[in-house]
Parts: structure tokens; C-alpha cells; sequence
């Protein structure tokens, strides 16, 4: 799970490393979640091709609450790898504010 947040911009550098790392990741067979991204990340992302790439699913929008996008994505890594990571004590409840998944 990569967080995003406070990251606010993104040039063509980090977009190609990014999509290496993603490949090397699926290459051995391991999936790559994304959250905390900001409105015009996302647009970056997504003309980069990297969305598709990551599957919607795995990325998330910044949200408001207190680690909300980072609570879905623990989520949605649960969901990817089943009981096998080591989450115990942390809180991915789901919010009763608005999701932002996209």
C-alpha cells in the first residue's frame, strides 16, 4: 500500500518508476494498492495508464476522516491476501462518512 496524501505533484520520472515497480510487483504475483490521492494525481495516474494498470479497485481518493482512503486500502489488502498479513490492533472499519474509491 502506497499513501499518498501529501504528495502533490508528479512528473514523468516517478510515473515510469512507478509503473516498473508495479510490473516487478505483478511479475511476482503481489499487488500494489494506492490511497490518499489527491484529484489531480488521480487525473495523472490515469493518463499515465497506471490506473488501469493497478485495477480501480486498488486505488483509493483522499477522504475526509482520519486515515480513511488508508483504512480502504488495508481493506481491500485483506481482501487480496487473505488472513495472511499481520493487521491485528489496527482499524480498518469502514467509516460512516462517504467512501471515495473510485
Amino acid at each position: 500500500i502506497l499513501r499518498v496524501k501529501r504528495t502533490h505533484s508528479i512528473d514523468s520520472t516517478v510515473l515510469a518508476v512507478l509503473e516498473d515497480f508495479i510490473r516487478q510487483m505483478r511479475a511476482a504475483d503481489r499487488h500494489v494498492i494506492i490511497c490518499g490521492l489527491r484529484p489531480e494525481l488521480l487525473d495523472a495516474l490515469e493518463r499515465y495508464g497506471l490506473v488501469k494498470m493497478l485495477g480501480r479497485a486498488n486505488v483509493f481518493l483522499t477522504a475526509p476522516g482520519v486515515f480513511t482512503s488508508a483504512k480502504q486500502a488495508l481493506h481491500r489488502a485483506r481482501e487480496l491476501a487473505g488472513a495472511s498479513i499481520d493487521a491485528h490492533g489496527i482499524d480498518t472499519s469502514e467509516s460512516d462518512e462517504p467512501s471515495y474509491q473510485i
